[in-house]
């Protein structure tokens, strides 16, 4: 057979197989179209489960008439501008493919006004084509959507929906979990004319429990433990249900406020509740973290998602489960640490995995500045070696292989190495505190001594390039600038040197490769001041590559942000100790400035 192009229909309707399956998912992109709109109150109504009628009213932003018909273009959205948005999205919606793939295989009809606007406008397909027509609209608030006879053009698709009663369950569990992760929005739910879902909005966050006994029932409420912990940059809530208690089933995961299923997630949870053999497993699980950590662009449902660093995530995860079930559960021969006599925080995920915070924590640390890493208390061994010989065998080298697990990944992130999971307290002494997020005062016997984290930061730089030079690591997506200066000869060899490949063309400077040194950070912030530095300062000239190494260093520590507490400044002095571990005291002395303690207390200066 000869090859031939596919009609723009049937490419459509092949595209639409992988955004749209069954009833569930055309509702799935309609509320996240309304919830991107800003809207507080959202009707669903079905018919046959949804197969011959999906209509959803919201009192949102509403849509321009201009707006209509490109919104059942393919590709064509209001979310997103550029490759660069893709990296900190903060819609649901983003890929302009939804309601392109509804029209393609039903028959939608689309009303709108926008918000300041005096008439609405509609918009539908005609039978059986693509075509699309306008006309005006009596809709007085926000956006109705109708779409009829799903599949009407695919038979082969629509015999394998499920009964009307299966698909509407999927609606619900849908709707359910919206509901939870918007408590400030309004969802009801008919079918078949009956409505059997309504959650009201609530104003206040402290009606958000009463907003969940809605949803989930007293009995969820009443059974519940309630958790909130965080490592660098990831925060974990939400609550878990008593393991003893037979509730419904009862399991969602948001990730940025967006429902997830994720497989490295799930299996963390998995693996949290198979240690203590539990049956009954029910939770909700919040997982907040920088846009720019994770990757929503995979797959056109949105469901699945691609973290930066899956292990530290599935990691905190594993452990902050464990220490709500052994907390707040009744766990045959499980033992927990207690150091409340202790001046120490007295949560078991401070001592067992690095610097997790939970609110309660806080509380009982009045008077405490920082948390401090298991591994960088040294002058603490036999407290807590004495505590760790109550765990049971299995619990040490769980929590001990974690520990190494994550701090080692944490600073082969940030660094390249790996380090011993301590500072040496013989050579510096006990951290104390951060200094304004650049310097870290130990104390060692009666000595104060403040080490520079720049000069920390500079010295692993260096020695980084040194050791792996900077070799060109290819974009996955392009970065682009506006540019309209011309580049010369000799920086163009600066960049290629320090490992940037670009192009220039049409007024955009192109990054197709940067530095591996810069390969984990945020290209925005560092790109376009190295541009203005290397590019459109034209005195800047180096006498030799080690001159421009030197002024490539001093760029890359004055942009990284400042350290935002002392376990991530330990990290960085414990990398320090590792690079130059043949070294170590010679570099110290480099970056560290010694005070007299005694001299300060007779000088009234403590």
């Amino acid at each position: 057979m000869r090859i031939k192009k596919l009609s723009t229909i049937v490419a459509n309707q092949i595209a639409a197989g992988e955004v749209i399956e069954r009833p569930v998912s055309i509702i799935k992109e309609l509320v996240e179209n309304s919830l991107d709109a800003g809207s507080d109150s959202i009707d669903i109504k079905l018919v046959n489960g949804g197969k011959s009628l999906i209509s959803i009213k919201d009192n949102g932003d509403g849509i321009f008439k201009d707006d209509l018909k490109l919104s059942l273009v393919k590709h064509a959205t209001s979310k997103i501008t550029t490759s660069n948005d893709l990296l900190y999205l903060s819609s649901l919606g983003f890929r302009g493919e939804a309601l392109s793939s509804i029209c393609s295989i039903s028959r939608i009809m689309i009303s709108s006004i926008k918000n300041g606007e005096k008439q609405g406008w509609q918009i539908y397909n005609e039978f059986d084509s693509m075509d699309t027509n306008i006309k005006l609209s009596n809709i007085l608030e926000g956006t109705l959507i109708e779409v009829r006879d799903m599949f009407y053009n695919i038979p082969a698709r629509l015999k394998f929906l499920k009964s009307d009663k299966t698909e509407y369950i999927n609606v619900e569990k849908l709707i359910t979990a919206y509901a939870i992760s918007n408590p400030h929005v309004s969802f009801s739910l008919s079918h078949n004319g009956k409505l059997l879902k309504k959650f009201n909005r609530v104003t206040d966050n402290n009606d958000v429990e009463k907003r969940l006994s809605l949803i989930l029932g007293k009995r969820f409420i009443d059974n519940n433990s309630y958790f909130k912990s965080t490592f660098e940059k990831i925060v974990l809530s939400g609550w878990v249900v008593n393991p003893d208690i037979n509730l419904p089933s009862c399991q969602f995961v948001f990730l940025n406020g967006r429902v997830i299923k994720d497989k490295v997630v799930n299996h963390a949870i998995k693996q949290a509740y198979k240690r203590y053999d539990i049956i009954n497993q029910n939770y909700i699980i919040f997982v907040d973290l920088p846009k720019d950590q994770v990757d929503i662009n995979v797959h056109p449902s949105k469901y699945e998602v691609r973290f930066s660093n899956n292990r530290i995530l599935h990691d905190f995860l594993v452990s902050t489960l464990s220490n709500m079930l052994i907390k707040n559960h009744k766990i045959k021969n499980e033992v927990s640490l207690d150091l409340s006599n202790d001046n120490q925080c007295t949560s078991i995920k401070e001592h067992t995995t690095t610097n997790y915070k939970t609110e309660e924590d806080e509380k009982g640390c009045i008077g405490q500045q920082e948390n401090i890493k298991l591994e960088s208390l040294n002058s603490y061994p036999s407290l807590i070696d004495a505590k760790r010989k109550k765990l049971e065998p299995s619990r040490i080298h769980y929590f001990d292989a974690y520990e190494r697990n994550e701090t080692q990944n944490s600073l082969t992130n940030n660094f390249g190495v790996n380090p011993e999971n301590r500072i040496d307290n013989n050579i510096l002494g006990k951290p104390i505190t951060l200094i304004n997020g650049y310097c870290v005062m130990l104390t060692c016997e009666n000595r104060l001594k403040v080490v520079s984290l720049l000069k920390v930061s500079k010295a692993l730089c260096a020695q980084k390039i040194k050791n792996h030079g900077l070799e060109s690591k290819p974009l996955l997506i392009p970065y682009k600038l506006n540019f309209n200066e011309l580049v010369s000869n000799k920086q163009r060899d600066y960049m290629e040197v320090l490992g940037f490949k670009f192009k220039l063309l049409e007024n955009y400077l192109t990054f197709t490769h940067v530095p591996n040194i810069l390969k984990d950070k945020k290209l925005d912030q560092y790109l376009e001041e190295f541009v203005r530095i290397f590019c459109l300062e034209q005195n800047f000239i180096f006498k030799n590559n080690s001159d421009l190494f030197e002024n490539f260093t001093d760029f890359i520590v004055k942009q990284a942000p400042k350290i935002n507490n002392l376990s991530e400044a330990i990290h960085m002095i414990a990398c320090l100790e590792s690079e130059f571990e043949q070294e170590t005291q010679v570099i110290l002395d480099t970056v560290t400035t010694e005070l007299n303690l005694e001299e300060l207390i007779g000088q009234n200066l403590l």
